[in-house]
């Protein structure tokens, strides 16, 4: 996890399409630097499976899930 000098300490980021592709990518990189990150998706399967992914890769437990179909 980052360290608490990390510009993204304290704050919530939103991400929709963060399942896959560049939605994936950028929650990843928000999550390692600190960030609280609320992915955005509508399979609640796939979901949870990305949370997990992204909270064990980098560390960061504050990785949520937001079910909605926008």
């Amino acid at each position: 996890m980052a360290t608490s000098t990390s510009p993204m300490q304290g704050k919530i980021c939103m991400v929709t399409g963060a399942t896959s592709g560049i939605g994936l990518i950028t929650a990843q990189a928000l999550a390692q630097q600190g960030g609280r990150v609320m992915l955005v998706g509508r399979d609640p399967d796939r979901g949870a499976a990305t949370v997990r992914r992204i909270a064990q890769e980098t560390g960061n437990p504050q990785v949520e899930l937001l079910l909605a179909d926008l």
